[in-house]
Formats: C-alpha cells, structure tokens, sequence
C-alpha cells in the first residue's frame, strides 16, 4: 500500500512500515513520470497499489503502474463518489484507478464474487452500500 499525502508543500509517498523501503521510492517515481503532483489535492492522502514486477504478489505485470484505491482526510476515507471527484481534479486517468463497485450485502454476494476470481487478473474493490466499508 502507497500512502501520498503532502506535508510542508512537498508530496510524499510512504508504505505501511517506511518512507524510505523500495516500494515507496519505485511508487513515488512510477507517479512522478505518468503525472502532475501540482494538480493533486492537498489536504487528501492518496492510497494506492505500487505495482512492478520485482514486486510480484500474486498477478505477473510488465510494465510498472499505481493504482488508486481510495481517498482520505483526517476524518477519516472519504466516500468513493467523493474519492472519485478527487481523483478527477487530479487528472488521474481512469485507468490507474481501481476497478470497483457498490453493492448490498446479501447472502449470495461472496458467490457471486467468487466466480469473478481469475487467475493472473487483478482484483477490484467491493463497496458494501450505504455504508463505504470495504
């Protein structure tokens, strides 16, 4: 997981354990390279996927990417709609934003997700309506 937030004018990316592992520096400059960080919002973090092949978990990838996955503030994670609207002022392109959708719990909801687990695809995000529970 990718954490960009900025701090005294200047962006930062970070993981769950440091500011300085080789996730958070090929994140940052994967970022720098596709965008902006002018049109960014400050005053949001940024939580994102850091993706390269040295860094292979499950789905092989051959080129190197970040997926966003979610928006907060220090009230906490921002509903997706308006995670999305940030996402839009910052010129993030739709491709580098996670696939996600939002449903009503119900019995059968783990089946039929289930069914859409494909080796060597990427996941996406479940949603759980009302609420912005992940």
């Amino acid at each position: 997981l990718g954490i960009l937030f900025n701090y005294d004018d200047e962006w930062i990316m970070a993981t769950r354990g440091s500011f300085t592992s080789e996730q958070s520096i090929r994140g940052f400059n994967i970022l720098k390279s596709k965008y902006d960080l002018s049109k960014f919002v400050k005053g949001f973090t940024y939580l994102l996927e850091i993706i390269y092949s040295e860094n292979r978990i499950v789905v092989s990838y051959e080129h190197d990417k970040v997926t966003f996955l979610s928006v907060t503030s220090p009230e906490g994670e921002l509903n997706w709609y308006t995670a999305r609207a940030i996402f839009n002022s910052s010129e993030i392109k739709e491709e580098d934003i996670v696939e996600s959708t939002m449903i009503t719990f119900g019995k059968e909801t783990f089946d039929i997700y289930k069914k859409l687990n494909t080796p060597n695809r990427e996941g996406f995000v479940i949603r759980f309506y009302p609420s912005n529970c992940q």
